[in-house]
């Protein structure tokens, strides 16, 4: 077996080396850069760290405005609701028997104030009888003779509030068993709401 040459840790001479120590001026100017560089990462890290914490407390911010903007509007809506209940309140507690024309007016009286009060939230009514059966409009829960695919019982009142269905309406469909003299224009149309 052959002995290898032992293995010499040091590597070879660079400039710097062969020369002995390198230029006291230049390893002066590299700690110099070292510091500046140091001192401009610190910089960049602090302004880092400020933008995160700006930023954490914007989203903070946004979420409690936002809160606050709908418990505003949520107040607004309840406000105008207790209103009504106060009315139907006082529309109970008057003698049906001995007034019913004045009862009948009261009652009459609150639906207006609550159709008003729907529009002013932008909720409208779903238009449903006669009309083309549309599932993204109606819910149907049964079917009766009537015009193929028409509404032809309206269960329960849909809504929209803006464009969007708040609740579908609850509808009968026609199975097309009865007679569709002059159905298929009103089947054709679209449920738009009703104004």
């Amino acid at each position: 077996m052959e002995e290898s040459a032992p293995i010499d840790d040091h590597q070879p001479a660079g400039p710097e080396d062969a020369a002995g120590a390198s230029d006291p001026a230049e390893l002066e100017a590299l700690r110099a850069e070292v510091v500046r560089l140091k001192e401009e990462s610190a910089k960049h890290l602090g302004g880092w760290q400020r933008a995160q914490a700006d930023y954490d407390n914007l989203k903070k911010r946004s979420a409690r405005d936002l809160s606050a903007r709908v418990d505003q509007e949520l107040s607004s809506i309840f406000l105008d609701l207790v209103g009504l209940a106060d009315d139907l309140s006082r529309a109970l507690g008057t003698d049906a028997e001995t007034d019913v024309e004045g009862w009948r007016q009261g009652v009459e009286l609150i639906q207006q104030k609550l159709a008003g009060l729907l529009e002013r939230y932008a909720v409208r009514p779903i238009a449903a009888q006669g009309q083309a059966f549309d599932p993204n409009y109606h819910e149907a829960v049964g079917q009766a003779p009537g015009p193929d695919g028409a509404v032809v019982t309206e269960v329960q009142q849909g809504y929209l509030i803006r464009d969007r269905v708040l609740r579908p309406g609850r509808v009968i469909v026609g199975q097309g068993d009865a007679s569709t003299d002059g159905a298929d224009a009103d089947a054709s149309a679209s449920p738009a709401a009703e104004v």
